[in-house]
């Protein structure tokens, strides 16, 4: 006995603080109790707690440097007072990082493992989003508080443009009629891409469509009118026409290359080919920052 307690206290005194503090927490349902016991005495050698060592965390706000803050301090960005779609990250010692989304619904908590994403967690109430945050940062069972948790690339994209007051003004109008969504802005997107989107439950699709105002039957009508359009000359009308179902129906690859169809016949080559990069987005990733403008062909626009 006397050898295994010589051996956990060599342990326990060569292990970082950040290694104690994560046997006591993390790791503790794991570890024997002779270690944890042991890890607690190291620490008291050090003059230290498992608190003080866990009370340094970075923070990011929006696209800024990262700086050091306490626990305190990062549970005070959950407030009402922060803009709507603001974005900040908190990250611990462990790297693990909880990205906290603020929408006119309440919060979205999205969970990084170093930089792999995990899932999102739909948090209405302000007390509990801070208390979410609080166990989480002191490594303590955060998930049952956090609630069920969800994947945002599941969710249904409403709208994808560069022009982020449209996507604003559709966020205030679900709002408004009590419907769960996620503006996604340039901060989760690859470098070189701008384009803001406006995304909610699969479920609540339909729902979310009625109270914007897009309906299948609106739907139907723009296509129809931007295939009789196609066979006049009035290109103008018909670029309006794809711009506004570019917005509403952004999921649809041969509205994006029909709408670079008609830019190039506008002699627009370079936005052709963001439209035709947008149709192709599924397998290519993400566009480059600087596209080359394309050659002149006219394709024929595919059947919508």
């Amino acid at each position: 006995m006397t050898l295994e307690r010589d051996r956990l206290q060599a342990q326990c005194a060569e292990a970082t603080d950040l290694d104690l503090a994560r046997i006591l927490t993390v790791d503790r349902s794991d570890a024997v109790e002779a270690l944890v016991q042991e890890a607690t005495r190291e620490l008291e050698r050090r003059q230290l707690t498992v608190e003080t060592i866990l009370n340094r965390v970075q923070v990011r706000v929006g696209a800024a440097d990262a700086a050091d803050a306490t626990i305190a301090q990062a549970c005070s960005l959950i407030s009402d007072s922060v803009p709507l779609h603001a974005v900040a990250a908190v990250s611990h010692a462990l790297d693990e990082t909880m990205v906290l989304q603020r929408e006119g619904w309440g919060w979205v908590f999205h969970h990084y493992d170093g930089d792999n994403y995990g899932d999102s967690y739909l948090i209405e109430e302000d007390e509990r989003a801070v208390e979410v945050l609080d166990s989480f940062l002191r490594m303590q069972p955060w998930q049952p508080l956090a609630g069920d948790p969800d994947h945002i690339d599941n969710w249904e994209t409403l709208a994808h443009t560069e022009e982020a007051q449209v996507v604003v003004e559709a966020a205030q109008r679900l709002t408004a009629a009590g419907i769960i969504h996620l503006v996604r802005s340039p901060l989760f997107t690859p470098e070189g891409d701008s384009h803001v989107s406006l995304l909610v439950p699969q479920p609540d699709k339909e729902a979310a469509e009625e109270a914007l105002g897009i309906s299948r039957r609106s739907l139907r009508q723009l296509k129809k009118e931007a295939q009789a359009l196609a066979k006049t000359q009035n290109r103008q009308a018909e670029l309006e026409v794809y711009e506004q179902l570019a917005r509403i129906d952004p999921s649809n690859g041969a509205v994006h290359y029909n709408h670079g169809v008609v830019h190039l016949e506008m002699d627009h080559p370079e936005e052709a080919l963001l439209c035709f990069l947008e149709a192709a987005a599924p397998t290519l990733g993400h566009l480059p920052e600087k596209p080359e403008p394309p050659l002149p062909a006219l394709p024929v626009r595919p059947i919508l």
